[in-house]
């Protein structure tokens, strides 16, 4: 197998004077013959070698790192979300010429796939033969997963079971899942499995390296939800650097990428071999005078500024002054906390005051009583690097932070080209300001799309008027808003008497395209939703249109269109008709169900299971059997039993493009919010940051991969049902009593 040349260190590793690469130190990977060993240090095995380990690393240092390689090897799966579709009606409307249809893949898979997975997976099932049958999940599809890569592997590290007890397991990384395969037949981690795959696709796992102590030495941990796997590469501490090093950019929130790590730390190291022997010396690395910068005191870990739980030692409270420090401490480096940082930091702080201590900590001046110059030269550029990475992490991320904010604006523009610019890191600002104009101009581009697409909506909606008007019908719409009538109950009443037409007219397209269109719709109004808005149940106070607009919106929608579709159907006059109209609901439902769109899925169930539609039994009993079927599974599936467990259970598995039922989002914020105090003792409450931040990571995941369907002329008919909202339940159910009278 051809060796891949080691990559850099990640900024993870300390910056050393001589160079970037590890060293040729005699560490070792441990085997062992036993099936568990006592917790703690681990000898080596007399048969490991120093060049052992290091060819384990090249073995599998792949090619995700590579941004070439990814544009190359990408290529998305088109019918992937549809997969778990149980009725002919989807895979015949998906083949229908009144649906768009999606090019299929053109290249040939050798020209898209990463060739190093076909020959780890090779690899992988003949240890493990029942691997390559296996289907993760139900999902995974080796031969067609085009954006699987492999990073790193095989290794033999070792899991912690509990109680003081290791087991030997061999692992392979990739871009996608981590596998774990037993090395021993009485492993009793798996319940009598070959192995155990770790997904990163569906699942919001976090990585965080542990210091050594008397517990583990070179160990690492994967968390999700309150479980914890824990590994350790016993005395090679270089591979545990690199599986860190992978995990984290596979796991966590972008920073910089490996090639603009490199130009970075080239650009240090010119600056790390020159000799600095002096205060003087040193002082052209500072933009301000040294003697009148302030110190910089370490708060130290003593329970009166931090305090830490469980075996991995996550932080549970800290001051804002050690949140601060543990932000930017180099070695501490916890991805998982950076981001939950940026997105909840607004619920205990403000920008001003983030962007305040990083221009501080970046001016950090020599300990008093330094004579070692060239040493803390070293460290302060670990220091500052690790500054860098928040901030493009921050603006990369984070920009709606900035957009509205013209004094943070200002004072962010200083920082990167007045003080990182000018003190030896060059790259770096040059690096941070360009993904600055980026984002500035991205959000510029959004606008004018967005504009663009309302023009669009316009456009059509005034050919629709025109043609109702040329065949001499009133507008659906001006009868609606007919603020003409002498009562709220003409108008409605009005309306009522000629929306059959425009019953019959919304619901000509096939449920195919309706269900693509409202995915689209509802997909452009979920993603502007800002992680600020999640916070401090800014969705739910009397100021909920400013402080949460976007969320506000969402919700408006699934109930106008929960009322709109109740309209619809009591609009029609005849029992027979209203059945059939009941179908194409219950059809367009079931469509968005298997698109994933559980947010209007639900809303129309909603519309189907209130008291003005349920109760119109002469209805009901002309609805096919067919529909009735997937009927009753999807009232299943929107139940609330359980703390709607069906429902949580489908949003968990369902894949990308995909859009959750928001109230269960909220529901969870506000759980976390109510019950868990903001601080305690004049310490902020971390663990409750983490909990909120999960559920938002959710819904960033959800924003990252929307419905890429063509606009059509249906998708402004759904767009414009807002006017369902002037009418309450009260109007519904007494146009229900006028339809079906009581018995």
């Amino acid at each position: 197998m051809q060796e891949i040349t080691l990559p850099r260190t990640s900024s993870t590793s300390s910056l050393k004077g001589s160079n970037n690469t590890p060293s040729d130190g005699n560490t070792a990977c441990t085997t062992t013959t036993s099936d568990t060993t006592q917790r703690g240090r681990h000898q080596p095995s007399h048969h490991s070698t120093a060049s052992l380990a290091e060819s384990e690393i090249k073995l599998g240092t792949n090619l995700l790192n590579s941004n070439t390689t990814r544009k190359e090897y990408r290529k998305q799966n088109t019918f992937r979300n549809l997969m778990s579709t149980s009725s002919n009606d989807i895979l015949e409307e998906i083949n229908s010429p009144a649906s768009p249809t999606t090019p299929n893949d053109t290249l040939s898979s050798t020209l898209l796939m990463d060739p190093k997975v076909e020959e780890m997976i090779s690899l992988i099932s003949q240890e493990y033969p029942s691997f390559i049958s296996a289907e993760i999940d139900g999902k995974m599809e080796w031969e067609k997963d085009y954006e699987l890569r492999f990073v790193l592997g095989p290794s033999n590290l070792s899991r912690y079971l509990g109680d003081e007890k290791f087991v030997q397991v061999k692992a392979f990384l990739f871009s996608k899942f981590l596998f774990i395969g037993k090395l021993t037949q009485t492993d009793p981690s798996m319940g009598g499995r070959e192995f155990r795959i770790i997904r990163f696709d569906q699942y919001d796992w976090t990585v965080k390296g542990l210091a050594d102590d008397s517990s583990f030495i070179n160990a690492f941990c994967l968390k999700l939800e309150g479980e914890s796997e824990i590994f350790t590469t016993n005395e090679n501490s270089n591979l545990k650097k690199y599986w860190l090093e992978q995990l984290r950019r596979i796991l966590d929130i972008p920073t910089f990428t490996e090639k603009q790590m490199q130009a970075i730390r080239e650009n240090i190291q010119e600056y790390l071999e020159e000799s600095t022997y002096s205060l003087e010396e040193l002082q052209e690395y500072y933009t301000e005078p040294i003697s009148e910068l302030p110190q910089y005191q370490d708060l130290g870990e003593t329970c009166q500024v931090i305090e830490r739980k469980g075996i991995t030692q996550g932080v549970q409270y800290a001051t804002l002054e050690k949140v601060f420090q543990l932000l930017t401490d180099p070695h501490e480096n916890d991805g998982d906390f950076l981001f939950t940082f940026l997105l909840t930091y607004k619920s205990f702080t403000t920008s001003m005051e983030v962007l305040k201590f990083l221009k501080s900590r970046f001016n950090t001046p020599p300990p008093v009583g330094c004579v070692d110059f060239q040493e803390w030269k070293r460290k302060l550029f670990e220091i500052r690097l690790r500054i860098c990475e928040i901030l493009y992490a921050w603006i990369h991320n984070f920009f709606y932070n900035f957009r509205k904010d013209l004094e943070l604006q200002n004072e962010t523009h200083h920082f990167i080209n007045d003080v990182i610019s000018n003190s030896k890191m060059i790259k770096a600002a040059s690096i941070i300001q360009k993904c600055w104009n980026m984002k500035r101009k991205q959000r510029e581009t959004f606008s004018a799309q967005q504009f663009q697409r309302q023009q669009q909506q316009l456009e059509a909606l005034r050919r629709q008027l025109e043609e109702e008007k040329s065949k001499n019908k009133t507008s659906i719409f001006k009868k609606l808003f007919n603020f003409n009538s002498t009562s709220e109950s003409e108008s409605f009443a009005s309306a009522s008497l000629s929306i059959s037409d425009n019953t019959e007219e919304q619901l000509m397209d096939s449920s195919m395209n309706i269900a693509r269109q409202m995915c689209v719709i509802d997909m452009e109004i979920f993603n502007r939703i800002q992680p600020k808005e999640c916070l401090n149940q800014a969705w739910s106070d009397a100021n909920r249109r400013k402080n949460a607009p976007n969320i506000f919106n969402f919700i408006e929608r699934s109930n106008h269109l929960a009322i709109y579709v109740a309209f619809l159907i009591l609009n029609i006059d005849t029992p027979k008709k209203r059945a059939k109209v009941i179908e194409k609901f219950i059809k367009i439902a079931f469509v968005l169900r298997n698109l994933n769109n559980f947010h209007s899925m639900r809303a129309i169930m909603m519309s189907l299971l209130s008291n003005s539609i349920y109760r119109l039994k002469k209805s009901w009993e002309l609805v096919s059997q067919k529909r009735m079927v997937q009927y009753k599974e999807l009232e299943k599936l929107v139940s609330i039993s359980a703390n709607s467990k069906v429902l949580r259970d489908a949003m968990k598995q369902a894949e990308l493009p995909s859009l959750p039922f928001m109230g269960i989002l909220l529901s969870d914020l506000t759980f976390f919010e109510d019950g868990n105090p903001d601080e305690r003792d004049g310490k902020i409450n971390i663990n409750k940051r983490y909990q909120l931040a999960s559920i938002i990571k959710r819904i960033v995941e959800y924003q990252k991969k929307p419905y890429d369907y063509p606009f059509h002329d249906c998708k402004t008919k759904w767009s414009n049902i807002y006017m369902a909202g002037r009418y309450t339940d009260d109007d519904l159910y007494n146009l229900s009593l006028e339809q079906e009278p009581r018995q």
